[in-house]
């Protein structure tokens, strides 16, 4: 039976203990991430192949042909393809709806201002491969870059023997083509986050790298940040689930299992509105056939809606699934989170394949500060003005005093140097 343990502070403690550990194991791993990445930078192709062999068991091509891609395709089963092409036209039309407006202003003299958003040309999107093959995550990259506009889109993802002598799996070629992707190269772990960061003969060096991956990936995500952009820093999946008894307790227990399914380190933490009503649920995912991972649930209890609130925006989990019989206030008062589904129908697996959100999220916390990926993941914000010589004059008396008082000389010299007509022409009104 999965223990059952009122709300407090040692729920958001024992949470906390959990990401700790996972960032010592980051640590951990880094020298070694390092060293791969270092001789992926120095070896290029040479080093790619190496960790190829020793970690995938692969020695074929780095690179997918078009012709072995169109032929793996070929080969996805035509109900698979048809869901596939499905859920790429709706993560599409979500995200064609986000792409950002500019902001412009027009100041007195005639200047004008903006802040306008430019995709990034390159894109270097990995999907995860070692447990098995995720075509989902292929369409939430490519499609949210296709959106935004990204010129050249490329996948990393590790080969897969098994799936036949090409070594890609039908489904990512099929997913891979109906979400733009340009090329397609056979790499995972770390090398393959070198490979983007650093290029090599074979693989592009790309401006921004997105996508899931293991300890061994965010760690080099971490590593290669600077020289190159990231998403987020990804970790083990986290949903935290509230609920009351207007949730039937089979249909909680359905979708916490869902939850712990991602990995090893995958968590659920279920906080129910009532005593009874949670161990209800722990007695329904005790049961023999239940599923595995009971270790990796959590589940509390409260009797006021107002502190598993706060609770939950300390918390501020990947996905947060609340089904409760007036949700209201959670709406206007959206705690922290990566994802909101709200009502019991809107299953977190809904969002992972099939509505149109993306399920690349962030994690360990960091709900509290960033978002998941969207077409602003896949771009810049740029801000441009073009200036008249009549606002020149304005800006600069406004400009040089600040210059000159923080020592900045040749700033103040480099504006008065705009006004030396509209001085000239006093001079000689003076005259």
């Amino acid at each position: 039976m999965i223990p059952v343990r009122r709300l407090d502070r040692l729920a958001l403690a024992a949470a906390d203990q959990r990401r700790d550990r996972f960032l010592v194991e980051l640590d951990r791993v880094g020298p070694a991430v390092r060293a791969v990445l270092s001789n992926v930078r120095r070896n290029g192709d040479r080093a790619l192949r190496r960790y190829s062999r020793e970690w995938d068991h692969w020695a074929g091509p780095i690179e997918v042909s078009p012709s072995v891609r169109e032929r793996c395709d070929r080969r996805t089963p035509a109900p698979l393809v048809r869901a596939l092409a499905a859920s790429a036209r709706n993560i599409l039309r979500f995200h064609r709806r986000q792409h950002p407006s500019p902001a412009h202003l027009r100041l007195g003299g005639g200047s004008e201002l903006s802040l306008e958003f430019v995709p990034v040309r390159r894109l270097g999107l990995y999907a995860p491969g070692g447990k098995a093959p995720y075509p989902s995550t292929v369409l939430m990259g490519g499609m949210a870059a296709k959106a935004a506009g990204v010129e050249s889109v490329f996948l990393a993802t590790p080969a897969r023997p098994g799936a036949g002598p090409a070594g890609l799996d039908p489904a990512i070629a099929t997913a891979a083509r109906l979400a733009g992707i340009e090329r397609i190269f056979l790499l995972g772990g770390a090398s393959a986050i070198g490979a983007f960061a650093y290029g090599t003969a074979t693989v592009p060096r790309v401006d921004k790298i997105v996508g899931p991956g293991n300890l061994w990936v965010t760690a080099a995500k971490r590593a290669v940040l600077g020289m190159v952009g990231i998403d987020a820093l990804a970790g083990p999946s986290e949903c935290l689930l509230v609920v009351d008894r207007s949730a039937p307790v089979d249909v909680v227990a359905a979708e916490a299992l869902a939850q712990i399914e991602h990995g090893p380190a995958s968590t659920a933490t279920i906080v129910a509105l009532g005593e009874s009503y949670a161990r209800a649920i722990a007695a329904s995912l005790g049961r023999p056939g239940a599923g595995s991972g009971a270790s990796r649930l959590r589940i509390y209890w409260s009797s006021r809606s107002e502190e598993v609130l706060a609770y939950a925006d300390a918390f501020a989990p990947e996905t947060l699934f609340v089904a409760l019989r007036n949700p209201e206030p959670w709406r206007r008062s959206l705690p922290a989170c990566g994802a909101a589904f709200f009502g019991i129908s809107s299953s977190v697996p809904f969002g992972d394949y099939a509505s149109g959100t993306n399920h690349i999220l962030p994690v360990l916390g960091s709900a509290r500060y960033s978002g998941g990926l969207s077409v602003y993941e896949c771009g810049r914000w740029v801000s441009r003005q073009t200036i008249t010589p009549r606002d020149a004059n304005r800006l600069a008396a406004i400009g040089r005093p600040i210059a000159e008082a923080e020592g900045m000389l040749a700033h103040a010299e480099a504006q008065r140097i705009r006004t030396r007509g509209s001085e000239t022409g006093r001079s000689r009104r003076r005259g």
